[in-house]
């Protein structure tokens, strides 16, 4: 029963984590900055598609704008799904 729950928590993790960085920086504001470089970290692997998904910024390197946050969310839907049939079949017995 845990392995197969295992997936489905990781791929939770990976759709909740932007939400979760995005309220300790809210709430948080003292160490606010480290929550913002978490943040950032998380939606770097996409961020050169520039406009309209990412705003650059000399300050912060670049601002999340709302298409941005749905393509990484389908991204890492799409790539968690494919770890999910990656585990099946290397699970599977002949």
């Amino acid at each position: 029963m845990r392995a197969k729950v295992f997936p489905f928590i990781v791929l939770a993790g990976l759709l909740l984590t932007p939400l979760i960085l995005w309220a300790l920086y809210n709430v948080d504001r003292q160490t606010g900055l480290i929550w913002l470089f978490l943040h950032q970290i998380y939606y770097a692997p996409l961020s050169w598609l520039g406009q309209p998904f990412f705003r650059k910024d000399s300050d912060v390197g670049f601002w999340v704008l709302p298409l941005g946050r749905l393509l990484t969310g389908v991204v890492y839907s799409l790539l968690g799904c494919l770890m999910l049939k990656a585990i099946r079949f290397l699970r599977h017995k002949p």
